[in-house]
């Protein structure tokens, strides 16, 4: 439908006035649902992530508890109740110690191991590899150098050691895993007893907290597939995350309020939105409170707004799909009441297109008493006036053609005609006197006659080739032919020393003329640049191939035409500006050309070159009419 049309402007005002506003009120409706989802979904990520926040520091408190057991036995082997060995066996019949523990190492205030106690010395086939990681001495340690000085004082009340690879375990420490269970988090603490100084490390498997963040993903994700938690520490890096390809990267979390400045608030709980894999995310974050001190761990749970904001998505494409269907069926009303009424005025417009076409015999039905039958009867009315003007208009111009015609025949006619008849009275005369130069003017009347009748001859040829059918024929002529044929009409002029020069034309291109027309256009325009060079003047005719066409070009140096006007209508029938000729020729040379598919044009004109060229297609080319002004 075009947008200005009447049944665009109905259908238009219909969806304006209706579908649009249902579109607008789905719109806020879905804008509305999805603000009240996002509250509620923050408010459940929130939730998770401080519940997964609590259970991991229940750990950890479970981690302090048990190490207070091992500081007991470390005293009691410290002060001599039992021998180290016998530390071991106690911290081996420990609560959980098997399950959750992979090693506890006892040292001295020098560093030097006493009692080592591994949690997998049970698995016989690791044995050996294993007892090549057991140290000595830990005094080169970060932790033992941050709770015991060089003078073999503690300093620190405990060193805590975060998510890492214990080279106590693992040979390459520096080498990347994404399997929890190579992972290790423990404590270092000091004992006093019996006046000496220990250190006890405690390490615990890190699948422990690896096995919360499991259990929360699983609780959210039958209801949000995509759903992941992770926890993070103080520099966003992150120690456990439910994709375990996630395991060492960095993911930022911290809230807007969060400040180097101590003095400020830094909320326990949030809730920040991100962009990730072309969606959003909504993510709730909760802080692990700081039990041990130098623990700085965020638990996160996040899930995509595809599943999240579901449900307000379905509301929306709901909305969408019934406002497509109100604005459907509002179109096909509108089309249908619209049709009744533009059908009379599409006829209408297409009888007008007829019209002024030329089909003048057009009309539209016009039946019933409504004002579009009225006005089909006046278009019908209007028509059959139309068409009366136009014949009588056509008599008119007719009439007129034959009178400019017969006025232009006569006048031409009677040019050669006043020298025949003076010549005629002159001989009667000579006659009745005889008249010794009798001979003389019998000879001169002669003449005369000859002369003019080939002019009458030449009027009567430009006439009838501008006004009446030509029996065209045809063939396949060389360009060199075409000029060697011209060449040939001009050959007395040539000898008689005027200066009238052929170029020579080198190429083999061919072309598919009527030989005869085309040399009538060659006399045309040779013969008009002769007379306009002059006795001392000199004409110049050439061809070139360019485009598929080959450019004929004969060009005078005669004074050149100045005039702007004379420009302009050198090819009208009847002008010239001579005082002898018909004002055909140039006509019939331009209906000539353009019949066999060229061009021809007045190129520019200056004192001392005017040009005129013509355009021919070559034979067998796929040419394109390019016109060239100057």
């Amino acid at each position: 439908m075009r947008i200005h049309s009447l049944t665009t402007r109905f259908v238009l005002t219909l969806l304006l006035s209706t579908a649009v506003p249902f579109l607008v009120f789905a719109s806020f409706a879905g804008d509305g649902l999805r603000s009240r989802q996002e509250e509620l979904v923050g408010v459940l990520l929130e939730g998770a992530a401080e519940s997964v926040g609590s259970r991991l520091a229940n750990r950890l408190e479970q981690f302090y508890r048990e190490c207070s057991l091992f500081r007991s036995f470390a005293e009691r082997a410290l002060e001599g109740e039992i021998s180290f060995e016998e530390f071991g066996d106690e911290v081996e019949l420990s609560p959980s110690f098997h399950e959750q523990y992979q090693l506890v190492i006892l040292a001295n205030a020098e560093g030097e191991v006493q009692c080592h106690v591994d949690s997998l010395e049970q698995d016989v086939p690791t044995q050996a590899a294993r007892a090549a990681f057991r140290p000595r001495s830990v005094s080169e340690h970060d932790w033992f150098q941050e709770i015991v000085d060089d003078s073999g004082e503690a300093v620190s009340g405990q060193a805590w050691l975060d998510r890492h690879l214990s080279p106590f375990l693992h040979r390459d420490t520096t080498k990347p895993s994404r399997n929890p269970a190579d992972y290790s988090f423990g404590l270092a603490f000091p004992v006093y007893a019996g006046g000496k100084l220990g250190v006890v490390l405690a390490l615990k498997r890190w699948v422990i907290v690896q096995s919360e963040i499991d259990a929360q993903r699983e609780d959210l994700a039958r209801e949000f597939p995509s759903v992941r938690a992770f926890v993070l520490d103080q520099d966003d890096r992150i120690l456990a995350h439910s994709d375990r390809t996630d395991y060492g990267g960095r993911f930022g979390v911290a809230p807007e309020s969060e400040s180097p400045d101590p003095a400020r608030d830094v909320p326990a709980s949030w809730v920040f939105h991100f962009e990730e894999e072309d969606d959003g995310w909504l993510a709730g974050v909760h802080r692990v409170p700081n039990i041990a001190g130098s623990i700085e761990w965020r638990c996160a749970v996040a899930a995509s707004d595809a599943d999240l904001f579901r449900q307000s998505r379905q509301f929306q494409r709901v909305l969408l799909f019934e406002t497509i269907i109100v604005a459907a069926i509002l179109v096909v009303w509108a089309l249908v009441a619209s049709r009744a009424i533009l059908r009379p005025v599409r006829r209408l417009a297409l009888a007008t297109e007829r019209i002024s076409a030329g089909d003048l015999d057009a009309r539209v039905p016009a039946q019933g008493r409504h004002e579009l039958a009225d006005l089909g009867r006046a278009f019908n009315d209007m028509a059959s006036e139309v068409a009366r003007s136009r014949d009588q208009l056509r008599d008119a111009e007719r009439q007129a053609a034959w009178a400019e015609m017969a006025r232009q025949v006569a006048h031409e006619i009677k040019n050669p005609l006043t020298p025949m008849r003076m010549s005629a009275q002159l001989l009667l005369r000579a006659n009745r006197e005889k008249s010794d130069r009798l001979p003389e003017l019998v000879d001169r009347l002669a003449r005369t006659v000859h002369e003019q009748t080939d002019a009458l001859a030449r009027i009567a040829t430009d006439f009838r080739q501008f006004a009446g059918e030509v029996d065209r024929q045809p063939q396949t002529t060389s360009v060199v032919d075409v000029l060697r044929a011209a060449e040939r009409d001009f050959v007395a002029t040539v000898e008689s020393g005027v200066a009238l020069e052929f170029d020579a034309f080198d190429g083999s291109e061919v072309v598919d003329v009527d030989r005869q027309e085309i040399q009538q256009v060659f006399r045309n325009l040779v013969q008009n640049a002769l007379e306009a060079a002059g006795v001392n003047g000199s004409v110049r005719v050439s061809a070139r191939v360019e485009r598929g066409r080959v450019w004929f070009s004969v060009v005078d140096s005669g004074a050149g035409i100045e005039d702007v006007e004379t420009k302009h209508r050198l090819f009208e029938p009847y002008f010239t500006t001579r005082s002898s000729g018909t004002g055909l020729g140039l006509a019939i040379c331009r209906r000539i050309v353009e019949a066999h598919g060229g061009s021809i044009e007045f190129a520019g004109s200056k004192p001392g070159r005017t040009e005129f060229r013509f355009c021919l297609p070559v034979s067998g080319a796929d040419t394109e009419l390019v016109h060239t002004s100057h």
